[in-house]
């Protein structure tokens, strides 16, 4: 396979032939799908933070798994084998291991470190796409990229001021996630080249059940109906949002993906507030503006790159 340019910044080149044809309804549908799985994981997000107040953060991440299930159900039971058809299953197992990791970590940086603080600090995994792209994908550094990188991890150490507050577990583990889950959007959108949005989550779910399994029984315990109906609820919103965000990647550009997932800070800042009683400082803020002026200006560049390579192709094209 030829190298791909960095899968979150730039649009895809498979994206589909009607896109170009309504250019303007496919960005609000686009825009619309990722604000929209941002409300979905801001809540789930807020239902682990809870929930793991009693129950370990790894039997959540199973029953997340396990329960996520369910919501395929009525599309495995009508498809049958057809839904499970796909070329590519080792790259699902190996995309579902990394995601289960960046789920694990994440989850249990939750249950330790505040909402607020564990959604900023996870908005540097484009920080670390970008340098996944570099090293993966022969993506190349320039002086400005640069620049936007160290802006942004600025941003970081604006948050968890190391020196100035002791260094919290979660802070390093959210970040941590960041960097993992970077691996699994490259994977993501290197999938979504030949398997549809639906594929991706359905194999994802199946698989990481399992897995997230053997992970969790050192710590098993049974909930409680009360903590089963939450892990419930995660599963809907967690599986529902993955299956939204793989086709609102599919169909929008590197901005408006950008743009919409940011809201996420919003909407975990109001959820923090009403349902748990959290509101991040002022040094949260602070830095969570500096990480996301970072992240929107590198977007910003890669697609101004682009229009300039492809404005060179065509003209290359016309002169050959």
């Amino acid at each position: 396979m030829a190298a791909v340019r960095n899968p979150i910044l730039l649009p895809m080149t498979s994206t589909p032939p009607e896109a170009s044809a309504a250019p303007m309804s496919q960005a609000a549908t686009g825009l619309a799908l990722i604000v929209l799985a941002a409300l979905l994981f801001a809540a789930m997000n807020a239902l682990t933070r809870y929930v793991t107040a009693e129950v370990h953060p790894f039997v959540i991440a199973f029953w997340r798994n396990a329960l996520g299930i369910l919501v395929f159900l009525p599309l495995i039971l009508r498809q049958g084998r057809r839904a499970f058809r796909t070329d590519h299953f080792g790259a699902h197992v190996g995309r579902s291991a990394i995601n289960l990791l960046s789920m694990v970590i994440f989850m249990y940086a939750l249950s330790v470190e505040t909402l607020a603080r564990v959604t900023t600090l996870n908005f540097t995994a484009p920080l670390f796409i970008t340098i996944a792209a570099a090293i993966f994908l022969g993506e190349r550094f320039r002086i400005r990229r640069i620049l936007a990188l160290v802006v942004g991890f600025a941003g970081v150490v604006i948050v968890l001021r190391p020196g100035m507050i002791p260094l919290n577990i979660g802070g390093v583990l959210s970040i941590v996630s960041a960097a993992t889950w970077a691996l699994t959007v490259v994977m993501i959108k290197r999938a979504a080249r030949t398997e549809t949005g639906t594929s991706i989550t359905l194999y994802a779910t199946v698989l990481m059940t399992p897995m997230s399994l053997l992970v969790a029984l050192p710590w098993w315990q049974w909930l409680t109906p009360e903590q089963f109906g939450i892990a419930l609820a995660m599963a809907f919103l967690g599986t529902v949002g993955q299956w939204i965000t793989a086709h609102g990647i599919r169909i929008a550009d590197a901005s408006l993906v950008m743009t919409g997932d940011f809201t996420k800070l919003i909407w975990v800042s109001i959820i923090g507030w009403v349902a748990l009683g959290e509101l991040p400082d002022r040094w949260d803020a602070i830095g969570g503006v500096v990480i996301i002026a970072s992240v929107l200006y590198i977007a910003r560049r890669e697609q101004v790159v682009a229009r300039q390579r492809a404005v060179q192709r065509r003209s290359e094209g016309g002169t050959s």
